[in-house]
């Protein structure tokens, strides 16, 4: 079956912020925020995690496996921390609306269920780089930023001309259809970081639970 292609000049929200508390120690982390800890323990298991994918994908550096959030605890708790964070994204820059006498308010409404799919870690050394590729059909993306050396190379949505420097910390959240690479790196050491695709679960899977439909 052949299906036609089109192309389409669309507007999509890209979200970044840092998320690295250097303050937090053991106790209790601030809510919305990565510990130190938690931060470190994840670099040293991307160091020290087998390159199982053998560069066979859009990764052309040292990466684990796809499902990281599914395996591993900390993975996970930077996983749970960007869907709360996606949960926001739905209505991009237009998520303020003006009321009477110039007032400002958030728009409201149910939050859409959201689930990680895929959470990967990558480790990219010298010359090593990401090709242009999507994430479709999922929801968001998003990238963590763990370790940013010198001559670490930026992440690149070439559509619209944009590209970030991330800093240690970073985390960009953006639309999974919009392209986006990572050029060669020429840093000598690792440039670590963890990546994650994002989707709506339909409201009727629940309702089929409910009703032991599935």
């Amino acid at each position: 079956m052949m299906i036609p292609n089109y192309e389409f000049k669309q507007t999509h929200p890209i979200y970044d912020t840092n998320l690295l508390d250097p303050k937090s120690e053991w106790s209790a982390k601030k809510k919305g925020t990565v510990t130190k800890e938690i931060h470190n323990i994840l670099v040293q298991k991307i160091l020290h995690y087998p390159d199982v994918m053998k560069h066979q994908t859009n990764v052309k550096a040292n990466m684990t496996d796809w499902h990281m959030h599914m395996k591993d605890p900390h993975f996970r708790t930077l996983a749970t921390l960007v869907e709360e964070i996606a949960k926001e994204m739905r209505y991009g820059s237009g998520q303020f609306v003006e009321g009477k006498e110039g007032e400002v308010s958030i728009r409201k409404g149910q939050s859409p269920r959201l689930q990680t799919e895929e959470c990967w870690g990558a480790a990219y050394g010298k010359d090593e780089f990401t090709q242009e590729h999507t994430h479709w059909p999922a929801t968001w993306s998003w990238c963590y930023y763990l370790q940013v050396p010198e001559g670490s190379s930026p992440l690149v949505f070439p559509e619209a001309g944009v590209l970030f420097e991330p800093k240690v910390g970073d985390l960009v959240v953006f639309d999974s259809s919009v392209k986006h690479s990572v050029p060669p790196c020429q840093c000598e050491e690792k440039r670590i970081m963890i990546a994650g695709n994002i989707g709506v679960i339909s409201n009727t899977i629940f309702l089929r639970l409910a009703t032991g439909e599935l």
